[in-house]
């Protein structure tokens, strides 16, 4: 009578959401925060792929300080693909100076949300969302 293999118990490799999350970051770190200097890259921390940017200051926090005008403005777009876009672009430009974040009695906090899972930077910013 032939013996019945043993299977092997292999536990299953954990896998964190944030692994195939894609951050924004720059090729040259001295440089600006510009259309020929940043690509889309792999995150390498949870609270890297929250911001959506290049990890910096492990203190930022993750909500977005926004004026009201700026929170209404990403309140009209359609889907969570175009909010997350707009929350990148406010985030880019209070790190290069551009614009300056609204004094606290003023501000609007917006809690920012990572890419979905499966999109990548190739695809168009419509992409469905998990």
């Amino acid at each position: 009578m032939p013996r019945k293999a043993k299977r092997a118990r292999i536990p299953e490799p954990k896998v964190s959401w944030w692994t195939t999350a894609y951050v924004l970051a720059r090729k040259s770190p001295k440089g600006p925060y510009a259309p020929d200097n940043v690509y889309f890259r792999h995150a390498r921390s949870e609270h890297e792929a929250m911001l959506g940017l290049e990890e910096i200051d492990v203190a930022e926090p993750l909500v977005l300080s926004l004026s009201r005008e700026k929170a209404a403005e990403r309140a009209r777009k359609k889907d969570a693909m175009e909010r997350r876009f707009f929350d990148l672009y406010i985030r880019m430009m209070y790190r290069s100076g551009v614009l300056k974040p609204p004094p606290e009695k003023d501000c609007v906090e917006v809690i920012a949300s990572p890419f979905p899972s499966g999109w990548k930077p190739g695809q168009p910013e419509t992409a469905i969302v998990n």
